[in-house]
């Protein structure tokens, strides 16, 4: 079964169950990291992701929720204010037990995978690539992709996915699904 289909199987499935999750802990871009990547949201403040690590796994499965199109000045600049904008309202934690990010392996085949959850924070769908203000969205940042790129080059960087991956799970819902399906290929590279 290619990758393809795995990501559309499992964006498309409901995954039940009761259990509680283990959270997934925030981790917010340095200053350093958002100047040499241009990892904002959409107001300017860091990006980052939240992470679960399995012990002794080196499969990684990464989701993408959805939260709408950033397309007028004004839409923008309301969604800046809130989570889908900033990541200044983001918990300390994340909890999914109901998705490929649960730690339930009754009900999901993913729980031993090591869980990445990157935030909707740049109402672009994750394809923006550019690293400035976009001057026709009220000079706020629209840089999903570069986002993606910081979270896999901090992941190398500080987990054990510098030993390597053997398998790996892009996938997500609504405006992170497209963001799944036009990252795929550069994830896989």
């Amino acid at each position: 079964m290619s990758m393809w289909h795995v990501a559309t199987l499992v964006s498309c499935m409901q995954l039940a169950g009761t259990a509680v999750a283990a959270p997934l802990q925030r981790v917010l871009f340095s200053e350093e990291v958002v100047a040499a990547y241009g990892a904002r949201c959409l107001d300017g403040s860091p990006a980052g992701y939240y992470l679960r690590t399995v012990q002794g796994s080196s499969d990684w499965v990464f989701y993408l929720p959805g939260g709408g199109l950033c397309i007028e000045p004004y839409d923008c600049l309301q969604r800046s204010k809130g989570p889908l904008g900033s990541s200044k309202q983001w918990g300390p934690d994340y909890v999914d037990d109901s998705n490929v990010l649960s730690d339930d392996p009754q009900i999901n085949p993913f729980a031993g995978f090591n869980a990445v959850y990157v935030p909707y924070c740049s109402g672009d769908t994750y394809l923006g690539k550019e690293k400035y203000r976009n001057i026709y969205l009220g000079d706020l940042y629209t840089n999903g992709h570069l986002i993606l790129e910081a979270a896999l080059d901090h992941l190398h960087n500080t987990t054990s996915m510098r030993s390597g991956v053997d398998r790996a799970l892009l996938t997500g819902g609504s405006a992170g699904g497209i963001g799944t399906l036009h990252n795929a290929d550069w994830l896989s590279r």
